[in-house]
């Protein structure tokens, strides 16, 4: 919950996510590129992190260490390259 100020010195609740981009510049350019900067890091981390959760998945279903006893050290390794089952 926050509270913008009006006009007339009362105070009115309002989102703070549904804030609009435009209004947000009446408080300086600095405000407005850091919070633009802001959602669009959020962006792209979003999407890095499906990227690498593609490898994540594929890595731990792959069979290249599934002779060792089941542990939770092995799950961890599981998530790696060394799970790949690659016969040079």
């Amino acid at each position: 919950m926050s509270y913008k100020h009006k006009k007339d010195g009362v105070y009115e609740e309002y989102s703070t996510c549904g804030t609009e981009n435009a209004e947000l510049k009446k408080y300086g350019l600095g405000v407005y590129l850091y919070l633009e900067f802001i959602k669009q890091m959020a962006f792209f981390f979003l999407m890095m992190g499906i990227v690498g959760s593609i490898n994540l998945v594929y890595n731990f279903t792959s069979e290249g260490l599934n002779g060792y006893p089941s542990s939770f050290s092995l799950t961890m390794v599981k998530t790696t390259l060394g799970n790949n089952d690659i016969q040079s």
